[in-house]
């Protein structure tokens, strides 16, 4: 759980975590709100390939999976296509696909970063990787 602070999901390039402002063309679509009474849920980013609409910080764990496509290659942008369940601190819960690229061919890809901008340390989690060469 993270206190008040957004997720955000990133690839990593010869080490070095890809946050540019315009390097990522991401949608997110979905529901949002209380269980009961959901409504339809959208948003974009262009700093990460997936970002948490606001904090994840709940009792809920925030669960889902995603697949990364055309990775380690010189002429092909990183794609990438998931989805996530997570619930906000007001109560507000989230459930989204989201897809999008890398708008540049990595050669050197090495990885994802799962980070906040600014906020406290992540204090728990549990993570797992397939399909990893």
């Amino acid at each position: 759980m993270v206190s008040d602070e957004e997720l955000f999901l990133r690839i990593l390039s010869g080490g070095t975590v890809q946050t540019g402002s315009t390097a990522y063309w991401t949608a997110q679509y979905g529901t949002a709100g209380v269980p009961a009474l959901p409504s339809a849920y959208s948003d974009r980013y262009e700093n990460a390939i997936w970002g948490s609409p606001g904090d994840v910080e709940s009792t809920v764990p925030l669960s889902g999976n995603f697949y990364i496509y055309n990775v380690g290659q010189t002429s092909a942008y990183p794609q990438v296509m998931g989805q996530i369940f997570m619930q906000r601190s007001n109560g507000n819960t989230y459930g989204m696909n989201f897809n999008g690229w890398y708008k540049t061919a990595i050669s050197n890809f090495d990885g994802i970063s799962l980070t906040n901008n600014g906020g406290g340390n992540i204090s728990s989690g549990n993570f797992k990787l397939y399909g990893l060469k």
